[in-house]
């Protein structure tokens, strides 16, 4: 099973919920499937904003698939 790491951030002067994990095609496909994500290449990241960030919608749709 594979990890990801959920961090709070700063980004262009808004708070957001970093998504940290090492690369995998199937857990990059299972992240941009959720509403309101974004790549960032400053950061080599994916992100969701504070204020639109759901935990409970991410921990369901990726349940079973990564360890938080």
């Amino acid at each position: 099973m594979k990890y990801l790491r959920l961090v709070p951030y700063v980004h262009r002067q808004q708070p957001i919920v970093k998504a940290s994990f090492a690369y995998d095609r199937e857990l990059i496909a299972h992240i941009k499937s959720q509403k309101g994500v974004c790549w960032s290449q400053t950061l080599q990241s994916w992100y969701f904003l504070k204020k639109d960030f759901q935990l409970n919608s991410l921990y369901r749709a990726l349940k079973g698939k990564v360890y938080f």
